[in-house]
């Protein structure tokens, strides 16, 4: 219980202006990560659970184009500059120190909760300031299947 209060007060801090723009960086930060790691588990139901995860981000990203033009992001000139705002290097060196030290799965699990978390959160935020439709409906569906997959993941910490 300790656990999921600080991951959230800690989630509310790193966020103080979530856009559609992060969001999509997130998205796009956790797809990486997720398919970079997709092979390495030693827990088969991390490696499930971490497959799912990568369809749901496939499909969040397959379709955030149109859920961010709708909020006058032109997802494909900006591209770059929004992928800029959350960089995954620091994540990745982080585990892959803990792929070195026989730790990966643990580790992983742990910090795609805070992340999920986090994201969910932001996703929050930006259904509450944005008008569009297409993007409202876009966070309800991504946020719905990213909460059924931390649901997953919760049960994989616990059994730890």
């Amino acid at each position: 219980m300790i656990t999921l209060i600080a991951i959230f007060v800690f989630s509310q801090d790193s966020m103080p202006n979530a856009s559609p723009s992060q969001v999509a960086a997130r998205v796009n930060k956790l797809l990486t990560i997720s398919q970079k790691y997709n092979n390495k588990f030693r827990s088969t139901s991390l490696q499930t659970t971490n497959s799912s995860l990568v369809a749901v981000l496939t499909t969040a990203d397959a379709s955030m184009g149109e859920a961010l033009q709708a909020t006058g992001i032109n997802y494909k000139e900006k591209q770059k500059d929004i992928l800029a705002l959350d960089p995954s290097e620091k994540l990745e060196k982080k585990l892959d120190e803990a792929l070195l030290n026989t730790q990966l799965d643990i580790t992983y699990a742990h910090e795609m909760n805070v992340q999920i978390t986090d994201t969910i959160n932001m996703m929050k935020k930006v259904y509450k300031s944005t008008k569009s439709k297409k993007m409202r409906e876009w966070l309800v569906k991504t946020a719905g299947d990213l909460e059924n997959i931390q649901k997953q993941i919760n049960q994989i910490i616990k059994a730890d």
